[in-house]
């Protein structure tokens, strides 16, 4: 039988993905950053996901250093294998600096959370 997984550890799992995910941004590493999303990512813009991951590696690999940090996360809903999450995004780099309030959809996914949808909350 399979053991339970409880909500603590589903917070934990997930506050740590968001984390790890952050930390790929700010490392600017491209591959793992995208690894991050699901297959069935589709972004908000409109972009195909193939425009977007090119949009994402252009951004990733522009700036001389990226700095990406999470404030206030807060896993607000969810079962095993969903579940929303809602920060505050810091955004700083040597030509760009922003704080943004976002909301992520998690899937888990064969035994790893991915990013289903994220979108600007306020």
């Amino acid at each position: 039988a399979e053991p339970s997984v409880t909500a603590v550890d589903i917070n934990q799992q997930v506050l740590a993905f968001v984390q790890h995910w952050a930390e790929a941004w700010s490392a600017q590493d491209a591959d793992a950053y995208l690894g991050f999303y699901d297959e069935a990512y589709r972004p908000s813009s409109g972009m195909t996901r193939s425009q977007w991951q090119t949009q994402r590696r252009e951004r990733l690999e522009t700036p001389r250093f990226i700095e990406v940090s999470i404030r206030d996360a807060q896993v607000q809903s969810g079962t095993d294998n969903h579940v929303l999450v809602k920060f505050v995004q810091l955004y700083h780099s040597d030509s760009f600096s922003d704080e943004t309030r976002k909301m992520l959809e998690l899937l888990h996914v064969d035994g790893n959370w991915k990013i289903f949808s994220e979108e600007l909350t306020h």
